[in-house]
């Protein structure tokens, strides 16, 4: 057995708030990484797209044009083309406590839609916008959580130091 005694008052305060700490740094590392996981599907949305072109009389504002536009729509291996920026405006994501960030499409019809981009249908294959951000994103994610924590732990007079792997 180990026996761990202390008479630094001030060391057992600082060592009370990391719990706290840690929650608020992964809280906010989370909340920087939403962020930046729609910034950059939409980044990719905004792409040219090199799927079959079609012709339509709705704008991306979804307002009636008065005529006609041509655009290319998304091959399987791309993220979705915006035509109208319905999927694009109901983009969001959601914190839940200290250990969850959800991250997708939340309006109800559209998050149906957003169903068929990830999965695909019986005539169009998965397009998985919110997959394969999430991936490319994921070095992004840990490096933002763990700054956000560093910063946190920093706040409270615990000095933190890089490890390498």
């Amino acid at each position: 057995m180990i026996e761990f005694k202390t008479n630094n008052i001030e060391f057992l305060q600082q060592l009370h708030k990391v719990p706290t700490a840690l929650k608020r740094g992964l809280r906010q590392g989370a909340d920087a990484s939403g962020k930046q996981l729609i910034k950059a599907l939409v980044k990719d949305m905004r792409l040219p797209k090199s799927g079959r072109t079609y012709r339509t009389s709705i704008g991306k504002t979804g307002k009636k044009l008065r005529s006609p536009r041509s655009y290319n729509a998304s091959a399987p291996s791309e993220t979705p083309a915006i035509v109208t920026g319905e999927f694009r405006r109901s983009l969001g994501f959601e914190v839940q406590g200290s250990s969850r960030l959800v991250f997708g499409s939340g309006k109800d019809n559209m998050a149906q839609y957003a169903k068929f981009l990830e999965e695909g249908t019986s005539r169009m294959k998965a397009r998985k916008p919110l997959q394969r951000t999430a991936k490319k994103m994921n070095n992004k994610i840990d490096k933002n959580l763990v700054r956000a924590i560093r910063k946190e732990l920093k706040n409270i007079n615990i000095p933190t130091r890089r490890v390498s792997a």
